[in-house]
């Protein structure tokens, strides 16, 4: 690269940045009062016909104390009821899996975040992206401090599967050693190898 070239490859002194926060939608959930653990109301919707809702959200709590992304999939099968096709933590560290729920009534659908904390910052959710298939839906949130005072959800989280494989890993037992048959060996490598 010389002056010939520069131009093409680095950005004028004059450009602009956008913030991270200015991409994508976001809210924040609990509080920093004593007794702030439960569950809170990131969104709610209404599903009619056969419509549907697929979104992916980034959430964080606050003081380092989890982070992840999940995918939510909803479709109204008609007037009156909706269907939870996916619920899933794409990627999970420090959240149980329960820790995101959707409750539906009829048409009618929430989804929430479980602040365990009792006592340290706010949950952090940022809407990645969102779309529905019969129409232009944008999912629009904002902050909510005040808990559910009753809360049963239709669906908790499940571990997609990334995550589901990285916890397969967790639980992997050794086996038995095993002899590799000597046809298998070069005699370079000596006849001492052994396998689980």
């Amino acid at each position: 690269m010389d002056s010939a070239n520069y131009s093409r490859y680095a950005a004028p002194l004059s450009h602009t940045h956008r913030d991270i926060d200015q991409i994508g939608n976001v809210g924040y959930y609990g509080s920093d009062e004593a007794n702030s653990d439960g569950w809170y109301k990131i969104y709610s919707g209404t599903l009619t016909g056969h419509a549907d809702r697929v979104a992916r959200l980034s959430i964080v709590r606050g003081y380092g104390r989890g982070h992840g992304i999940v995918l939510f999939h909803l479709r109204c099968d008609n007037s009156s009821s909706i269907k939870i096709h996916d619920l899933l933590w794409e990627t999970r560290y420090k959240f149980d899996e329960n820790h995101i729920a959707i409750k539906t009534n009829k048409n009618e659908y929430g989804i929430y975040v479980y602040q365990n904390s009792v006592q340290w910052g706010r949950i952090k959710v940022r809407v990645l992206e969102s779309c529905g298939t019969s129409s232009n839906w944008t999912m629009t949130i904002s902050n909510n401090s005040t808990k559910e005072s009753s809360f049963t959800p239709t669906a908790t989280g499940k571990d997609g599967s990334t995550v589901a494989k990285a916890n397969e890993a967790d639980t992997l037992t050794e086996t038995v050693w095993t002899d590799v048959p000597e046809t298998n060996i070069s005699p370079r490598y000596g006849k001492n190898i052994k396998y689980l």
